[in-house]
């Protein structure tokens, strides 16, 4: 995956010395026109889509990724650190929880700009629960489909997807047809929680990016 390199001189600061004097000025409104224009720079002619952001059916705007949070944060010349808010691990019932907050390091001066929270836990859908699907009685592959009416109907496993080239016709479909489809609860829901950490410390980072001052103009809010 491409990294995209922010050039030293188009990097901008989150605070100025104009900006930390109360009041409005022409210089805070140049300063900020000047870094709005750069951040729709970036976004437009140097982030990517499916590696920097991603889209989703029936929304307008895009998502942000982990990739593309990590220029933006180049862009303000600040790198990402994380502080751990939460960690539950419960062995009984398979309840996996960690919250991050995510700290925007300004490299400069190694002050605190923005900060951002993420959380994931594995009672979310798409943890808790995984797909069935029907498999091959020889090999034991999920590999089983439909045959054709054509040639007989019944079952077999499909060699291109890997499976061993079976047909099950007959007594032998019942042993198919019977197999239970669908989403099921996922037993092993304590083995994600290397997943469920970094997660978690992604969301952090992305919401922390979409803090940044013009981001959210080109970004919907976190979808994951």
């Amino acid at each position: 995956m491409t990294q995209h390199i922010v050039k030293a001189e188009e990097r901008l600061d989150l605070v100025t010395p104009e900006q930390a004097q109360p009041g409005l000025s022409l210089a805070v409104l140049q300063q900020t026109s000047t870094q709005l224009k750069l951040v729709e720079q970036l976004v437009q002619e140097e982030m990517r889509l499916g590696e920097d952001f991603g889209k989703v059916p029936g929304v307008d705007r895009p998502f942000l990724w982990k990739p593309g949070a990590e220029n933006l944060a180049s862009l303000f010349r600040c790198h990402a650190i994380f502080e751990q808010m939460e960690r539950t691990v419960d062995g009984a019932t398979g309840f996996v929880i960690f919250q991050h907050r995510c700290h925007w390091i300004h490299n400069p001066t190694g002050l605190v700009v923005l900060e951002g929270m993420g959380t994931c836990n594995s009672y979310e859908k798409k943890y808790r629960y995984r797909e069935s699907k029907r498999t091959c009685p020889g090999c034991g592959q999920a590999t089983i489909r439909r045959g054709s009416e054509e040639y007989g109907g019944g079952w077999y496993c499909a060699p291109r997807d890997g499976g061993c080239g079976a047909n099950y016709r007959g007594a032998d479909v019942q042993q198919i047809e019977s197999q239970k489809v669908g989403p099921e609860q996922n037993p092993d829901l304590l083995d994600l929680g290397n997943t469920i950490m970094k997660m978690s410390m992604k969301r952090s980072e992305v919401d922390t990016a979409m803090r940044a001052p013009g981001v959210a103009r080109f970004f919907a809010v976190d979808h994951s």
